[in-house]
This record gives structure tokens, sequence and C-alpha cells, in this order.
């Protein structure tokens, strides 16, 4: 358990928000237990966890993440720097670095997510043909990766890549059958900056 890294998590979320100790334990605990929480000098129960989640608008399972899973910070930033990568469209880079990534042994999700970017950079790079990059790219939003694909809107982002892929290659129909995959509301609920825009 990363008990340091989820004090770290609820104190720069709190900070974003603009919210004092105070404001975020009202009805919740005590501020100097909210102290005690953000130093990671104590573990919050899991109803704590919950309520500090709603306060602090980011799903539960946000916090239990960062909580079980040991390299949290280095996925984060992992993760910014393949968006980053992508908006440049660098994919060349981002080739190089998810086939290196990928030979570790990695958490689930991350693994999830460089297979993703995998397939789209190497698409992009013409290292893969149209049809193959959709068939990955199905096989990716297999059920079987269900609990997977829910977190950090894995699955959107993937449905979205399909959509796009197909829409440039003249394929509409296709296309909007995967956009319309896409959770709209639940993005524009829980995460501002993977807004309905973005899609």
């Amino acid at each position: 358990m990363n008990i340091q890294e989820l004090g770290n998590v609820i104190y720069n979320t709190r900070k974003n928000l603009k919210l004092t100790q105070k404001q975020l334990s009202d009805g919740i605990c005590t501020q100097p237990t909210i102290s005690l929480i953000e130093k990671g000098e104590i573990l919050p129960s899991l109803d704590t966890i919950y309520y500090l989640s709603l306060r602090l608008k980011k799903p539960f399972s946000y916090f239990l993440h960062v909580l079980f899973m040991n390299n949290y910070s280095q996925v984060h930033q992992l993760v910014m720097y393949f968006e980053e990568l992508t908006a440049k469209h660098k994919y060349e880079q981002i080739y190089e670095i998810a086939v290196k990534e990928i030979a570790e042994p990695v958490d689930p999700w991350l693994n999830h997510f460089l297979k993703w970017q995998l397939n789209l950079s190497s698409y992009k790079l013409k290292k893969i043909r149209f049809n193959e990059v959709i068939r990955n790219l199905k096989e990716l939003l297999s059920t079987k990766y269900s609990v997977i694909l829910d977190k950090d809107f894995l699955k959107e982002r993937i449905c979205n890549t399909i959509a796009f892929i197909y829409a440039t290659n003249n394929d509409y129909k296709s296309a909007l059958v995967y956009y319309n995959k896409i959770n709209l509301e639940l993005l524009n609920e829980t995460s501002p900056k993977m807004s309905r825009d973005v899609y």
C-alpha cells in the first residue's frame, strides 16, 4: 500500500480545487485527520476515502488505485508523456517507448494502454495496415478486459481511435458505430480534460 502517495494526491487535488483542510474535512473527519492523511502518516478508512472522493470530485476507484498501485506516479507521468507526444504527432517516439515498456512486466492497465499506443503508432508509421490495426484495437475492447477498460476512460479512448481510423478511411458508418460507444455523459461528469469536444 502506498499511503504516502495517497496523501500527496489528496493534497494536490485539494489544492487544485482551492479547498482548505477544514473545508475538505467538514462532515467527514477532523481537520487534523486530513493533515495526517496528507502527510502519509495515517491510512484513512474506506468510508473516509469514499467521502473524500465525493468532495474532491474524483471517482472512488481513482484513490484506491493510487493506494494500491506502487508505481502510480511513474505510470501517471508516462501516460501524460504519451498524451503530449500524441498531441505533437510524434509517433516514432511513441512506438519506440511502447515497444520498450511492453517488454517489461507492468500493471495490467498500463500494459493495455501501451498496446493501444503501439497499435496506433504502428498504423501511423505504416508498420501495420488498416485491417490489422482495426482487428488489434477491437481485440483490446474484448469483454474479458472490461475492468481494465473502465479505468481512466481507456475504453472511450480506444473507441475514439477506432472511429477516427475508420473515418480517415472513408468508412463513416463504422466510424459512427464506434463513436456512439463512447459514454460522453460520463466523460463530461467526471473528467473536464476528456470533454465531449475532444471526441
